[in-house]
């Protein structure tokens, strides 16, 4: 969540592409059941 919250709030700061493993394990864990509950505001 803090990854999304960055590029939500703070685009271009942190770039995606210095960071696909974290950009491709974010990805993966938004899908989960607890992430789908608590979507971003």
């Amino acid at each position: 969540m803090a990854w999304q919250f960055t590029q939500m709030m703070l685009p271009g700061l942190v770039k995606v592409a210095d960071h696909p493993l974290l950009q491709a394990f974010s990805e993966q864990a938004e899908q989960l059941a607890e992430f789908v509950a608590a979507p971003p505001v």
